[in-house]
């Protein structure tokens, strides 16, 4: 029995797809079909293969993980790759990779407890054998949902707010106990009634349908990536890069919402690309960004190039669909001057591997074409 579930998680982990499928050079255009069935793919095996190698080496009893493996290896191998890239998973199996002194890795049982109620999301229960590893003095194992996972706890009125679902994307913001414990800005985060939650998602789905029409390439990838979208209380928008899967803005605006989708999700594309590929042999070496006019990592201004190409070429579409876009020939005039400066900065960096180097220049050569096609 034992060695059966061995064999069937083994059998996940080296059967991925070829990452000879991902050409640097052409990643720039977006691509649900790359993403579903090769990115996302690998992604998932890469965070398996790291939580199950801290499991095994972490002080947890060999029964426990016995039987959290032997419930993952019932999951058929498509499961695996969904399961394995929720923003939960991919927070917490990040968690387990670092290195860094001052912040603390997850304590192997609370990780164990985490997969275990990403398993009931998924089958709607868990075997019984598994009721004891509930927190102690729960009588049930659907509180291990409550405790790490539960997305549709009571507000402070005890009103309970819907889920809901747009295109299979969650929008939900608190009261969530994961978010809760985990998001970095959580005073941002609205406090929603039903009509005003119902309102955001509204707001995703007509922006949803308005990239479909303006670029559907971005739409299936960003369909592709994002599993749950978090409504701000503020107007800014953002990704936490190891929540791979949760975007955060404030969802008022149809077209912005259309663009901040767009955006962060293209950071959430570059960054599955860059678990999965070596860029830079200096990643972190400090480069001046004219974007934000600011010394960071090299990446960081890889990510700002990435991500603003696609959002100035789906602004560009806006236009040419007939809409009226605030600002938009000033803003693109001063992305343009910024991609002339950060080519400048990028073209003096030597330390990019082959697959970064042709990653940025597949990136710039976009923003040039865009630039001599004008607006």
């Amino acid at each position: 029995m034992i060695r059966a579930v061995q064999d069937t998680l083994l059998s996940y982990l080296g059967s991925g797809p070829d990452p000879g499928r991902v050409v640097p050079y052409e990643c720039v255009v977006p691509s649900g079909e790359l993403t579903r069935e090769v990115v996302l793919p690998l992604v998932a095996r890469r965070n398996m293969r790291d939580a199950l190698r801290y499991l095994c080496g972490a002080s947890v009893a060999v029964d426990v993980r016995a039987d959290l493996f032997d419930i993952l290896s019932d999951l058929a191998h498509d499961e695996m790759d969904t399961f394995f890239t929720q923003p939960e998973v991919t927070d917490w199996v990040d968690r387990v990779r670092v290195t860094s002194p001052i912040i603390r890795r997850p304590n192997p049982n609370d990780l164990v407890l985490l997969l275990i109620a990403q398993y009931e999301k998924f089958r709607g229960n868990v075997p019984d054998r598994l009721v004891r590893y509930a927190p102690e003095g729960e009588e049930s194992h659907r509180r291990i949902a409550g405790y790490l996972l539960r997305r549709d706890s009571d507000n402070p009125d005890g009103v309970r707010l819907p889920v809901l679902e747009v295109e299979g994307i969650s929008v939900q913001g608190l009261p969530c106990v994961w978010l809760s414990v985990n998001f970095p800005e959580v005073d941002w985060i609205s406090v929603q009634s039903k009509s005003e939650i119902r309102q955001r998602a509204n707001i995703v789905a007509a922006a949803l349908d308005l990239t479909e029409r303006s670029w559907p390439e971005a739409a299936a990838e960003l369909k592709s990536i994002v599993r749950w979208i978090v409504p701000l209380n503020v107007v800014e928008s953002f990704n936490v890069p190891a929540m791979r899967g949760l975007l955060a803005f404030d969802a008022l605006s149809v077209w912005r919402t259309s663009a901040d989708l767009v955006h962060e999700a293209s950071h959430n594309a570059l960054s599955n690309l860059l678990d999965l590929f070596t860029v830079s042999r200096s990643p972190l070496d400090p480069v001046r960004s004219p974007f934000s006019n600011e010394s960071g990592p090299l990446t960081s201004l890889v990510h700002s190039c990435w991500s603003f190409t696609r959002e100035i070429e789906l602004q560009r579409r806006f236009v040419r669909l007939g809409m009226d876009i605030p600002r938009y020939t000033s803003t693109w005039r001063k992305t343009m001057k910024f991609f002339e400066l950060a080519e400048q900065v990028l073209g003096a960096h030597n330390s990019f591997t082959p697959f970064g180097a042709e990653l940025v220049r597949g990136v710039l050569d976009r923003a040039g074409a865009i630039a001599r096609e004008g607006l």
